[in-house]
């Protein structure tokens, strides 16, 4: 995903860059052009203070998604039903349950072979119901999941 970090707060509608991309057919979680498969949030530019500014390097697309609410308990098939459910998006490579430690919820991780599956997979499961929850489904930073830094 480029632009922001995906625990930022989406920019406000009436930046600049919203009003720019919602012109050309952006909607959140979407990307940009027929396919929807362009650029996916704004980019973010740094003021110089002289009147111009510096295009920021976009962050490294995340293969990693994160389900939140979508359940409450788990029990022993959750795992693999929710690895099965999300080959339609793409390889998944790994698919780990990841209980809070305060017991409020469980988060559900899924790293995919390719960030592309990652996008597609959020753009249909974010909103979805699923046993009268609504499922949060976002990008998870890599690096964070490769290092098994997984806490909010």
């Amino acid at each position: 995903m480029m632009g922001r970090p995906t625990n930022d707060p989406p920019p406000p509608p009436t930046s600049t860059a919203w009003k720019m991309m919602n012109k050309y057919g952006w909607q959140q979680g979407q990307g940009l052009g027929r396919t929807q498969d362009g650029i996916r949030e704004a980019l973010q530019v740094q003021a110089r203070g002289d009147g111009s500014g510096v295009v920021l390097a976009p962050s490294r697309p995340s293969c990693v998604v994160v389900l939140k609410n979508m359940v409450g308990q788990v029990d022993d098939q959750l795992e693999q039903e929710t690895a099965e459910e999300c080959e339609k998006y793409g390889r998944v490579e790994q698919c780990m349950i990841y209980p809070l430690d305060d017991g409020s919820a469980v988060w559900i991780f899924i790293k995919f072979a390719h960030p592309n599956a990652a996008q597609a997979a959020v753009a249909d499961l974010n909103g979805r119901y699923f046993d009268g929850r609504v499922v949060v489904a976002e990008e998870f930073d890599q690096d964070r999941f490769d290092r098994l830094d997984l806490a909010p």
